[in-house]
């Protein structure tokens, strides 16, 4: 989690990517795609702000503190071989990934700010869930030769 919007070319370089303060606990009861962790949680470290100087430091919150949706994944494979001549066999295959066709949601997006000196997040989508972290279901079927 990394403050978007943060990068200024007046920051020295090591602070273009800092974390933010964390100012109440992130975590969600219930997560929903659209809503996976509470962005209201999050205070803004900077140096874009002259009268602000105390928020010219590193952030409080850490590196993988937060998780998003789990996965299960379920493949299936099946195989037949028959014999074909003395020295010859041929496999039929087929192979289902992601068998099930349930969907692997992404990370959630991160929080972001509408201006250099705004410190509470406050662009649209924050934590929303919208990408797949795996295809859907995917068949393939196969004739392997042996000799």
């Amino acid at each position: 989690m990394t403050s978007a919007a943060c990068t200024r070319p007046s920051e020295p370089r090591f602070l273009s990517r800092v974390r933010p303060d964390a100012i109440s606990d992130p975590n969600l009861d219930s997560p929903t795609r659209r809503q996976w962790f509470n962005p209201a949680a999050f205070s803004r470290v900077t140096c874009n702000i002259a009268t602000r100087q105390d928020l010219c430091r590193f952030g409080t919150f850490g590196y993988n503190v937060l998780s998003g949706p789990g996965q299960k994944n379920l493949d299936f494979s099946l195989f037949k071989n028959f014999a074909f001549k003395e020295h010859f066999n041929i496999q039929f295959r087929v192979e289902a990934i992601n068998s099930t066709n349930t969907p692997y949601f992404g990370d959630p997006g991160g929080i972001g700010f509408s201006s250099a000196t705004q410190l509470t997040p406050d662009t649209t989508r924050m934590g929303e869930v919208r990408s797949l972290r795996n295809p859907m279901r995917i068949m393939q079927f196969g004739l392997k030769l042996m000799f």
